[in-house]
């Protein structure tokens, strides 16, 4: 017990770029920031709920975004040591263990079913503009070096 960390998987916004663009891709920049504030006011739901005397708990909620291609997450984490043992009033113990679940587990579904379909609406949104476009928005891309260029670089001061 302690920390906790809520995986939400987001099948619906991998099927829609699955189905909009053919395959898998990275999300944009764009799409990622849009998740970024969903995943912050999922956050802040959450904070919103919290009991007041765990107020070091409060301050310990965070978004995490693993975006992997037709892979992509939101953890929503807390670091706090006893964040796992905060239950609601009148939950009972019995012999050091719980009889009810963490309040955690509710307030971050309760928090999600809220958001979600306004977070699945605006990436709708946003994959139908980024495919419209046909633009590569994902961000900066590593320019690849090529062979010719390694063997200058490094042969040039060479015996």
């Amino acid at each position: 017990m302690g920390d906790v960390s809520v995986e939400i998987k987001l099948r619906s916004v991998d099927s829609l770029i699955r189905q909009k663009h053919g395959s898998v891709r990275l999300l944009t920049i764009r799409e990622q920031n849009i998740l970024t504030e969903y995943a912050y006011s999922i956050v802040r739901e959450v904070e919103n709920d919290w009991p007041i005397l765990t107020g070091y708990s409060i301050v310990r909620w965070a978004p995490r975004l693993d975006l992997g291609a037709g892979n992509s997450r939101i953890f929503i984490e807390n670091a706090a040591w006893y964040a796992d043992w905060v239950h609601s009033k009148g939950v009972r113990r019995s012999s050091y263990r719980w009889l009810g679940r963490p309040l955690y587990q509710d307030l971050v579904a309760s928090a999600w079913e809220r958001v979600k379909p306004h977070l699945i609406r605006d990436m709708k949104l946003e994959i139908e503009r980024t495919e419209k476009t046909g633009e590569d928005l994902s961000g900066p891309q590593k320019r690849v070096i090529t062979w010719e260029e390694l063997s200058t670089k490094y042969s040039s001061g060479a015996p």
